[in-house]
C-alpha cells in the first residue's frame, strides 16, 4: 500500500497479527488493587460528582475492590455502574492481538489499520511497534476503561474486535521522530477526506 502527500510517496508492508482472544467482556471488573473508597477519593477527580451517592446508598461497599462492585450494580441492571467507565467503550468488547514478525517488534514509524483493502486507521510510535501494539491496542488493561482515561486505545481494540477476521497491518518504518510525528498528522488529514470510514478523530 502506498499512501501519498503532494510528491511524497509512503510505502506501507504488511506484517500479520496474531488475534488471540476476542469478544472479551467485562474488561473494567478486573480491577482488584483499587477499592470504591479509593474510585471516591478527593484523589479520583472523575469520581468527585458521585462521591455523595456513594457514601449514602453503598456505603457498606467501600472497602470491596472497585471491579467487584461494579460487575455486582452491572448484574443487577444498574446503570450507576457506567459512571465510572469511559463512555461508550468502557464496558466494551475488547480483543487481544499481538504482532508476529518480530523483525519489526523495535522499529518505529507510522502504521495503518485497513479492513480488507480499505484504510480505516493511520498511527504512529516514536517508541517501538511492539510496545504500541502489545502496551496499547493490544491488550486492554482494565484500568484503561475507567472515566478519567484516553478513551483512544479501547476504542481502537473494540472497533478492530468487530473485524478482527478482516483487519490488516502494515508498517512504515522511519527514523526521525519529528517526520513521524508530522507525517502521521497530515496523512490524517489527507486520507480523512478520501476514505469513507476513517477510524482517526
Amino acid at each position: 500500500m502506498i499512501l501519498t502527500l503532494g510528491n511524497s510517496a509512503f510505502e506501507f508492508t504488511r506484517h500479520a497479527l496474531e488475534i488471540k482472544e476476542c469478544d472479551i467482556k467485562n474488561t473494567f471488573a478486573r480491577v482488584k488493587n483499587k477499592t470504591l473508597r479509593y474510585l471516591v477519593s478527593e484523589s479520583c477527580s472523575p469520581s468527585r460528582k458521585h462521591k455523595e451517592k456513594v457514601f449514602n446508598e453503598y456505603s457498606d461497599y467501600l472497602d470491596v475492590p472497585i471491579g467487584k462492585f461494579l460487575l455486582m450494580l452491572k448484574e443487577q441492571g444498574n446503570e450507576f455502574y457506567k459512571e465510572f467507565l469511559i463512555k461508550e467503550y468502557g464496558d466494551g468488547l475488547f480483543c487481544k492481538f499481538a504482532i508476529k514478525d518480530n523483525s519489526i517488534f523495535y522499529k518505529k514509524g507510522l502504521y495503518v489499520f485497513c479492513v480488507d483493502d480499505e484504510l480505516v486507521y493511520v498511527g504512529k510510535t516514536t517508541d517501538c511497534y511492539y510496545k504500541r501494539i502489545k502496551a496499547g491496542y493490544g491488550n486492554i488493561s482494565p484500568a484503561n476503561c475507567y472515566a478519567g482515561r484516553l478513551i483512544t486505545n479501547c476504542r481502537i481494540n473494540h472497533l478492530i474486535d468487530t473485524v478482527a477476521d478482516r483487519i490488516i497491518f502494515k508498517v512504515n518504518p522511519m527514523d526521525n521522530d519529528d517526520e513521524i510525528e508530522n507525517t502521521e498528522k497530515k496523512l490524517i488529514q489527507e486520507y480523512k477526506h478520501k476514505q469513507k470510514c476513517m477510524w482517526n478523530k
